[in-house]
This record gives structure tokens, C-alpha cells and sequence, in this order.
């Protein structure tokens, strides 16, 4: 292999023919130009494998709120006024979720419950 490298010993395989220069160039063409399909309305094709489309989210009834949600959806304008005017949204969720901690277990399970009103 060394000798080979160097130039000593003949070849046993013939050299690759290199490539030509014109194919190695790149070649200037006009751009294609887009062929525009007139726009038709989508059917849906049935094929193999396909999936079925998706339904519409269902618009009825939503789930009840948790009761943090329900009190922190009470308390929350009178927890405002407590704060000064540049609280931010982070300030009043602690503030409610402290609010929320000083409940005692009787009255959170009465807000978990939704029995409690304003």
C-alpha cells in the first residue's frame, strides 16, 4: 500500500475516468414556472389507512369549577382592593392561594363542594 501511495509499484486497477467539467458546472436555466390548478372544494376520499375526520368540539355543558377555582373566582375582586394599583397577576394568585390556605378544612370542603355562595 505504501509503495503504491508513493508511486513505486504499477497499478493493479485502472484510475476512474474523472467526471467532465461541463456536468461538474452548474447550469443556468430558466426558473419552472408554477402551474396554478383551478381551486375546487375538498372531498373527502375514502382510503385505506385514512383516518376519519375530526368532530366538532362538543359545545354543552363544561365541567363544574374545582372549589380553588370557585373561591379564587369570588374573592378575587375584594383580594384587588387589599392590593395596591401595581399588582400584578402573580401578586394576586398569592395572595389568593394564601387566602385559600388560611380557610379551614369545614369551609373549603363547603367552596370543593359549591355550596357556598358570595
Amino acid at each position: 500500500l505504501v509503495l503504491r501511495l508513493r508511486g513505486g509499484m504499477p497499478d493493479a486497477r485502472p484510475k476512474r475516468s474523472s467526471k467532465p467539467v461541463e456536468r461538474l458546472a452548474p447550469t443556468k436555466s430558466e426558473p419552472k414556472k408554477r402551474v396554478t390548478k383551478p381551486k375546487t372544494a375538498k372531498k373527502a376520499i375514502a382510503k385505506k389507512g385514512a383516518k376519519a375526520p375530526k368532530a366538532a368540539k362538543k359545545t354543552g355543558e363544561k365541567k363544574p369549577l374545582v372549589g380553588y377555582m370557585l373561591f379564587s373566582k369570588h374573592k378575587r375582586d375584594a383580594i384587588k382592593k387589599t392590593l395596591p394599583a401595581s399588582a400584578s397577576i402573580t401578586d394576586i394568585g398569592s395572595a389568593l392561594g394564601a387566602a385559600w390556605r388560611k380557610l379551614s378544612e369545614g369551609e373549603k370542603t363547603k367552596w370543593k363542594a359549591g355550596t357556598v355562595v358570595k
